[in-house]
């Protein structure tokens, strides 16, 4: 009886052991399979991140590419209304708010000018040749020329523009003399500025265009569609460049944005 006794005792036990360690295999596994899947998920989305990367770079590129297309389009086209606009209403560029067309007309002095230019010195000369005829211009000329001083400048400045009035009625001559070297300087200068136009076309750079200012720009813009259509479309890639080059930066640098 002794013996059935233990007999049952041991396989009690020996079934217990069995039962606990079936249940703590069965416990391994499931953390196993959770650590299997838990790397698994980590590897799908690191690579669903890279691909993300790849794609931003493509995308970061194309939008590169177009935007800086279209800047220069809309750089050239602005320069070329804004010169036209000039010429029809007989403007004289302020050549002094771009250092690189007083470059190009003072120092540089292109072959392609040339004509222009002398058509300019040709009509100044003749003016000047006719007002130094005049003794009270050769004095006014000749003191605003020796003179460094602002206010004696202005001074000088007023005399000068009383003497042209009265020239202007008592000699028949002199307003088409002048109209004709002002014409002749108003085309040398936007000559010269469709000169750098041209250039910056040939080296596919933008133009300097510092001869126009917000107020003009801002008419032409509201005068032409497609110019204005052009400068829509610049904002809206610029944004898009922003919005795709922070998630890049999130995404390969874990760099965040500050708001």
């Amino acid at each position: 009886m002794k013996n059935w006794e233990n007999n049952r005792n041991y396989r009690a036990e020996n079934l217990y052991l069995q039962i606990n360690k079936s249940f703590n295999a069965q416990e391994n596994m499931k953390k196993i399979s959770s650590l299997l899947l838990l790397l698994l998920c980590n590897i799908v989305c690191l690579q669903a991140q890279e691909n993300r990367i790849v794609e931003l770079e493509k995308s970061l590129e194309i939008i590169r590419t177009d935007l800086q297309q279209k800047k220069l389009l809309f750089n050239w086209t602005l320069m070329e209304k804004y010169l036209d606009a000039c010429e029809a209403s007989n403007k004289l560029i302020n050549i002094r708010n771009e250092p690189k067309l007083t470059y190009i007309i003072f120092e540089l002095k292109p072959q392609e000018l040339a004509a222009s230019k002398e058509a300019y010195e040709t009509a100044k000369d003749e003016l000047k040749k006719m007002l130094n005829t005049y003794p009270e211009h050769a004095q006014l000329d000749s003191a605003y020329r020796n003179t460094a001083k602002e206010e004696i400048r202005k001074e000088i400045n007023v005399a000068m523009n009383n003497f042209y009035r009265r020239l202007s009625d008592e000699n028949k001559d002199y307003r088409p003399m002048r109209n004709k070297e002002q014409k002749a300087l108003r085309n040398y200068y936007i000559a010269a500025a469709r000169y750098m136009l041209e250039e910056s076309k040939k080296k596919q750079e933008v133009a300097p265009n510092g001869i126009i200012n917000y107020k003009e720009r801002e008419e032409i813009l509201n005068s032409n569609a497609s110019l204005n259509q052009l400068s829509v479309e610049i904002r809206l890639l610029e944004n898009l460049q922003k919005e795709a080059l922070q998630e890049y930066q999130k995404l390969k640098y874990h760099i965040t944005p500050s708001k």
